[in-house]
């Protein structure tokens, strides 16, 4: 039986996306790996020896290094409250089938399949192992940003390879993940949060010919819009403190009466995103 050519292209095409996914893997556990020594060893930074490990070397060190002091953060996904230890579950329980399927596609690429069918059952699996390579990559960066925000406060930011690693991890967040430091607020993302999206949305709904909006005016927005979404959510007690930490507003007052610009063109976010479905908390 004749196999078709898209057939073959799709097959080969998942094939090569698998593959520079696992290397991603690879490459997180290398950069994340020495900050977990730090973390828990209170070692010097060294990533030369991660440099040559092989994927299933490198889980299983992450392994044996991820028993860490998890009452140093949560996790709050969908309104529910977990420990870091959700994050430690995700990745164990999916790590054997991440290394064995690794290992499968990497020295089985020789066998191709024969007949449309099979190629079919293998592009069905190669799409399934993408999927679960791809949460992996999700729950380690998670993992890795807060060790990495943890070892960087316990550092006073004075470590600047830990700081850099740490700044790339949180460029990396998923759009909808939302990393919140009750610790250091100016690290929060704050651009990412509803706070800010509503404090956005009251500017373009109130504010005046010169482009400036009552800061009084935006708190009472946020308050009828969504109860919930307050300054205490984010660790600071008033507004005015999560405009000026947040780095995003020009403001300028008079009469005792504080007014607010948006410095970017932030101000043209759609209200319809999707934001804070997942956030990850520093305490």
């Amino acid at each position: 039986m004749v196999t078709s050519k898209k057939l073959q292209d799709d097959y080969f095409k998942r094939v090569g996306r698998n593959v520079v996914e696992y290397k991603r893997i690879e490459k997180l556990l290398k950069i994340i790996l020495p900050i977990l020594e730090i973390f828990a060893n209170h070692e010097n930074l060294n990533s030369s020896k991660f440099k040559l490990a092989t994927l299933g070397h490198l889980i299983n060190q992450f392994i044996e290094k991820i028993e860490v002091k998890v009452e140093l953060l949560e996790c709050e996904e969908q309104d529910n409250i977990n420990t870091l230890s959700s994050l430690e579950k995700s990745v164990y329980d999916d790590f054997r089938e991440l290394v064995q399927a690794r290992n499968q596609l990497i020295h089985c690429s020789d066998s191709l399949p024969n007949t449309e069918e099979e190629y079919q059952i293998q592009i069905k699996e190669l799409d399934y192992y993408y999927d679960k390579a791809s949460t992996f990559s999700t729950s380690l960066i998670n993992y890795m940003l807060v060790i990495s925000a943890i070892v960087n406060s316990l550092c006073e930011y004075k470590d600047s390879k830990i700081y850099t690693t740490y700044l790339i991890l949180k460029e990396n967040l998923p759009g909808d993940t939302v990393f919140i430091d009750f610790v250091n607020p100016w690290e929060t993302t704050w651009f990412k949060t509803q706070i800010i999206e509503y404090v956005l949305m009251a500017e373009k709904k109130f504010r005046n010919p010169y482009g400036w909006t009552s800061l009084s005016h935006a708190g009472n927005f946020i308050r009828q819009s969504d109860k919930n979404i307050t300054p205490r959510r984010y660790g600071l007690s008033k507004l005015k403190d999560v405009l000026i930490i947040s780095g995003l507003f020009n403001f300028y007052s008079v009469n005792n009466q504080l007014f607010y610009k948006s410095k970017y063109c932030c101000i043209t976010w759609k209200s319809e995103r999707k934001l804070e479905q997942c956030t990850i908390h520093i305490k």
